[in-house]
């Protein structure tokens, strides 16, 4: 991950597509009721043609029906629901988008743009480790979903990139990660059928952990990898 164009925290920006399904899911509601006034008018258009040349009679009682009047009070009612319910929701949504993006990156802005980068790599919790990392992948143009907290073991950042998985564990240690770590995350990778497995590590690694890496497949990031993904 060391070849890549820079953003202003150093890895490259993809544009985010978070509020397409959302918008997408609020405008069919909209779409949906306008065509549902306008297919009350195409009723009423066939409905004395059903009654009087077909000879629908139980549809007689509809013809006197006031369809213009209902087709007021639908598009009324519709219009009272999209401001009370629609809009409001897609607004949110539109709000909530960039601050969750800003959340995110706040992270790895905070490491970037400290004068000793390493010591505020350091200085972040196993939580603001796990969401660094996950940022990192994502402006890779991964898809990234962190897995339930937890402190330790197991897979804590799941990435996908064109079908593939890959998985990732997050160990913010002081110490040098061992070997034991590595054949873990290579079982992980085998018995989940991911494209690759990652380990990073802010402590490091034992030489004996990057052998076996190497023979295994698995891709380690130390804290020198990842400072260089933020550009220091």
């Amino acid at each position: 991950m060391r070849n890549q164009k820079k953003t202003p925290y150093g890895v490259r920006k993809r544009r985010s597509w978070w509020w397409l399904p959302y918008s997408l899911s609020q405008w069919h509601f909209i779409v949906g009721s306008t065509l549902l006034i306008g297919a009350l008018g195409l009723y009423q258009h066939y409905l004395g043609y059903l009654i009087f040349i077909d000879g629908w009679q139980p549809l007689y009682p509809l013809y006197f029906v006031d369809f213009q009047q209902l087709k007021a009070e639908l598009g009324f009612n519709l219009a009272y629901l999209s401001q009370l319910y629609v809009l409001p929701q897609l607004a949110l949504g539109l709000l909530l988008g960039p601050f969750k993006r800003f959340k995110r990156t706040q992270v790895a802005r905070k490491v970037a743009s400290a004068r000793s980068a390493k010591k505020a790599l350091q200085g972040l919790s196993w939580q603001e480790f796990e969401v660094l990392t996950a940022e990192i992948f994502r402006e890779q143009g991964y898809s990234v979903e962190n897995t339930v907290e937890g402190a330790d073991g197991g897979v804590d950042v799941i990435a996908k990139k064109k079908g593939e998985i890959y998985v990732i564990q997050c160990k913010h240690w002081n110490s040098r990660v061992g070997v034991a770590i590595i054949r873990e995350m290579a079982g992980i990778v085998a018995a989940s059928g991911a494209a690759k497995g990652y380990v990073v590590a802010s402590g490091g690694f034992t030489l004996d952990a990057i052998d076996f890496a190497r023979s295994a497949g698995v891709e380690l990031m130390a804290a020198e990898d990842i400072l260089h993904a933020l550009g220091r």
